[in-house]
């Protein structure tokens, strides 16, 4: 297991964060003031042994000044508002620790750790939480792992249009784990036994969602029974016109149909 994770674990940590950036980053508008994605907050992990970076938004040309484990980075906000630094690799520290930022404003992200950070993702069987597993009772009840620290993204459709943030980060207990994957628990619970550093698992799975969602598209294009994939998404996108119209029309007939059989006391099918 152990050599696994340390094979595995280059890549991960590699691509962990440019996911994040994309999937993570808070779409919120350029303000005065220094702000950071929600990933990045109280109680959070960082990944020890490698460059971590640290990113946000702030007033464009705003000098920022990140903090943490006696390092001090410092970057200029970019035209677009947006900033980032990176921190040199540290060691795995199970104490808590502060990281501020500091700009116009000043932020405290406190209860930090170090140790390992991994990203789970995928389709129902990720998505599959605690509470629904067998003896599913006794495991959460069995839930206390202060260095393992769960990050839960919302599956809310609509979730660029809601407030933040998309979850936040917390200390497992029985009442943070039961919601999430039960694969992602028992991973963290396993990789800290390995290893016995803190741990931080990123959930971003989404049951229902197409295999190919979660596979970089050059990937897909390389391989030659895979690439249908790609070229079934613009197959898709130019039927699309047509089969709204034929859903809408079945809908509106269901719909006559359903009024009709309330109004003669059936119940619609």
């Amino acid at each position: 297991m152990l050599s696994y994770v340390r094979k595995r674990n280059a890549y991960v940590n590699a691509s962990l964060f440019a996911l994040l950036l994309v999937l993570l980053c808070s779409a919120a508008e350029v303000r005065a003031d220094v702000r950071l994605p929600d990933v990045l907050s109280d109680s959070m992990v960082l990944q020890r042994g490698v460059r971590v970076p640290v990113w946000g938004r702030a007033e464009p040309g705003e000098a920022v000044a990140v903090s943490f484990a006696g390092q001090t980075k410092k970057t200029t906000a970019a035209a677009d508002g947006r900033w980032r630094v990176w921190l040199d690799p540290l060691r795995a520290n199970a104490t808590p620790q502060v990281l501020t930022v500091g700009g116009k404003n000043r932020i405290e992200l406190k209860d930090v750790l170090v140790g390992e950070v991994w990203l789970v993702s995928g389709q129902s069987n990720m998505q599959f939480t605690l509470a629904e597993t067998c003896e599913a009772k006794e495991a959460i009840a069995a839930a206390s792992h202060p260095n393992i620290r769960l990050f839960n993204v919302s599956r809310q459709v609509a979730f660029k249009h809601k407030p933040p943030p998309l979850a936040v980060w917390r200390a497992t207990t029985p009442e943070s784990v039961r919601d999430f994957s039960a694969a992602g628990y028992y991973f963290a619970v396993e990789i800290q036994k390995e290893l016995g550093v803190p741990v931080g698992v990123i959930n971003s799975s989404y049951g229902g969602s197409q295999a190919e969602a979660w596979t970089p598209v050059e990937y897909l294009n390389a391989n030659p029974e895979l690439k249908a994939t790609v070229e079934r998404t613009k197959v898709w996108d130019e039927e699309r016109p047509r089969v709204k119209v034929e859903y809408d029309a079945q809908i509106k007939r269901w719909r006559e149909e359903a009024d009709k059989a309330r109004s003669a006391g059936a119940r619609p099918r």
